[in-house]
């Protein structure tokens, strides 16, 4: 049990380190910016917010959930900054057919992209989740990260509103 705790140690702190260092963090919204951060988008744009979602881990011994401490987005293959737990950020872009990634932090993880069509005037609500998969000696072979995408057009603006808003590009 000690070498099992020992590599579920190992690589989380693998991981957060890897998110603590990839890319640049994206800064915090004024007072007077909030009000125009959440307004909708013009009539010839479309936004994109992003949040950081759930990072669970599976195993044979356990399951746990919990946030994920920062996550970035990339659009139409432009990174944009990274984000932190409990931020969203915001993204204007023109309509049609966006190509959404995670930024990629590890070259040994799985990235899911995620194609999203968006019209003038919508609001999507982009989420990152992460899923780390540990194999039956405890990570010596592991399943691995896979780092995927969500999206809503459902009360994105208000799912958006709860969390601190930052500048992402």
């Amino acid at each position: 049990m000690n070498k099992l705790y020992k590599a579920l140690s190992a690589s989380c702190i693998a991981l957060l380190s890897g998110c603590a260092t990839v890319g640049p963090v994206a800064e915090k919204v004024s007072n007077a910016e909030r009000t125009a951060f959440f307004s909708p988008p013009s009539s010839e744009k479309a936004a994109v917010f992003f949040v950081c979602g759930t990072w669970k881990t599976e195993s044979w011994l356990m399951n746990s959930t919990t946030d994920m401490p920062g996550c970035a987005l990339e659009i139409n293959g432009m990174p944009q900054k990274r984000i932190l737990k409990n931020q969203v950020g915001r993204v204007d872009v023109s309509p049609g057919t966006l190509n959404l990634a995670p930024v990629k932090e590890d070259s040994l993880a799985t990235y899911v992209p995620l194609k999203v069509e968006v019209r003038a005037g919508e609001v999507v609500l982009v989420t990152q989740n992460l899923v780390h998969r540990l194999g039956a000696l405890g990570g010596a072979l592991s399943g691995g990260f896979v780092h995927s995408l969500e999206w809503t057009k459902e009360q994105a603006n208000q799912k958006a509103s709860v969390k601190e808003p930052v500048r992402m590009n």
